[in-house]
C-alpha cells in the first residue's frame, strides 16, 4: 500500500513539474484569456483587426521554431531545467536573454489583441511575473554555475527581457 501512494504522489508530482514548463504556462494562459473573455470582460475594445492579432501569434510562433532550431544546431539543452553545453549568445540572444519567453508573451498579446476585450491583457503580464519566478531565476543561478564569468559578461551586456 505504502508503494501505491509514493507512486501516485510521484507520478503527481512529475505530471506537475511539466505543467509548470513554459509552454504549458502558455496554453494555460490562452485558456484563461478565453474565461476571461467569456465571464469577465472588463472592457470591449475594438481596435485590433482579426489580421493584426493573428500575425503577432504567427511572429511568435515563428520566432520560437526558429529559436528551437538554434538549439538544436548548437546541440545544448531546451529545456529549461536541462544542463546546458553552451551558452547562446548569438542571434536574438545578442538582444535579449530570453528571446523564447518574449515570443510565449507576443502569442499571448496577439490572442488577446484577437479578443478585443482589455481584462485578457493581464494574462500576458502574469505570464511574464509566473516565468521569471519559476524559471528565469532558476536558470540565470544554474548558467551562472555552469558557465561563471562568461555568464556574468553576458549578462551583464545583454538585458533579461529585451
Amino acid at each position: 500500500m505504502y508503494i501505491e501512494v509514493y507512486n501516485d504522489s510521484y507520478l503527481m508530482n512529475k505530471l506537475m513539474k511539466r505543467f509548470k514548463y513554459p509552454p504549458f504556462l502558455t496554453l494555460i494562459g490562452l485558456i484563461l484569456q478565453g474565461l476571461l473573455n467569456a465571464f469577465l470582460p472588463l472592457y470591449s475594445i475594438n481596435y485590433f483587426p482579426n489580421i493584426f492579432g493573428s500575425t503577432v501569434i504567427l511572429l511568435g510562433v515563428v520566432s520560437i521554431v526558429y529559436l528551437l532550431g538554434i538549439f538544436k544546431k548548437e546541440e545544448t539543452a531546451i529545456l529549461p531545467d536541462g544542463d546546458p553545453e553552451v551558452l547562446l549568445t548569438q542571434g536574438p540572444y545578442k538582444y535579449s536573454r530570453n528571446p523564447i519567453y518574449i515570443s510565449m508573451t507576443i502569442i499571448l498579446i496577439g490572442s488577446a489583441m484577437l479578443y478585443n476585450s482589455l481584462s485578457v491583457f493581464i494574462i500576458p503580464i502574469l505570464f511574464m511575473i509566473m516565468v521569471k519566478k519559476i524559471w528565469i531565476d532558476y536558470e540565470e543561478s544554474k548558467l551562472k554555475k555552469i558557465f561563471g564569468q562568461e555568464y556574468l559578461n553576458y549578462q551583464k551586456k545583454v538585458g533579461r527581457w529585451i
